[in-house]
């Protein structure tokens, strides 16, 4: 049986924004998009995050997926929708003055989305120094996390937040340089028994983390009012359109 005559696979190679390591990219399937439709037509929002979550690692090229920050993953969505779909959209915005829906993208063509992609980029080691003595070893804040840890909680106060976060990144504790790995029901009662100064340290570690988001403004084609938008969510907030 003769092979298919599938088109061949293009490769774009990114590098990294927080990690600064280069990984190789292919557009989005025509399959992967139709799994993007139908996460977005969902009643339940993180069903499309997490068809955004497999499509991204679908389209990394190799055997070994690397971790990706939550900086570096928004960031590898955003080239992976530009390579399959260009650089603009005509996703619709409500304005915040008059409540109209509008297309600011379609409006103005120098409107690209690489345009209004920011990064705040910071150099956080994982470990959070509590005393000369004492730290914690945090993992990563990855996509995963996001979608099952830190969206469903965001109603709640964001010291608890932070405190829910911890409990799941908690990977060690570094007694006097020893590394001591810490078990999954282990990790409760390690944060529990902070104080709460111990507890601002960690606070702070999750507000100092990288960030690569959307911000722009526009003029609302109903009311001719301005309008900021300050994005976080990614992939939500662009999808495929």
């Amino acid at each position: 049986m003769s092979t298919l005559p599938i088109l061949p696979v293009e490769q774009t190679s990114v590098t990294l924004p927080e990690s600064k390591k280069t990984i190789k990219i292919r557009p989005i399937t025509v399959r992967e998009e139709q799994m993007l439709i139908m996460g977005a037509e969902s009643d339940v929002q993180k069903d499309f995050h997490e068809m955004i979550l497999q499509v991204v690692n679908n389209c990394i090229i190799g055997e070994n997926k690397p971790i990706l920050s939550l900086a570096d993953f928004s960031y590898t969505y955003m080239k992976l929708r530009e390579i399959s779909k260009g650089t603009t959209t005509n996703i619709n915005l409500k304005c915040q003055h008059c409540k109209v829906n509008d297309k600011p993208f379609s409006e103005n063509k120098d409107f690209q989305l690489d345009k209004v992609m920011k990064m705040d980029i910071k150099s956080v080691s994982s470990i959070i120094k509590i005393t000369d003595s004492y730290a914690l070893q945090l993992k990563p804040i990855t996509f995963d996390v996001y979608i099952n840890h830190f969206i469903p909680n965001l109603e709640k106060n964001i010291r608890t937040l932070h405190y829910l976060m911890a409990i799941e990144l908690l990977d060690a504790v570094l007694v006097n340089d020893e590394n001591i790995k810490i078990a999954t029901d282990q990790k409760k009662e390690i944060i529990d028994s902070l104080n709460q100064t111990a507890m601002n340290k960690v606070q702070e570690w999750f507000i100092n983390q990288s960030t690569v988001y959307a911000e722009f403004e526009w003029k609302c084609s109903n009311c001719k009012k301005e309008n900021k938008v300050i994005e976080v969510d990614l992939p939500f907030f662009f999808g495929l359109v």
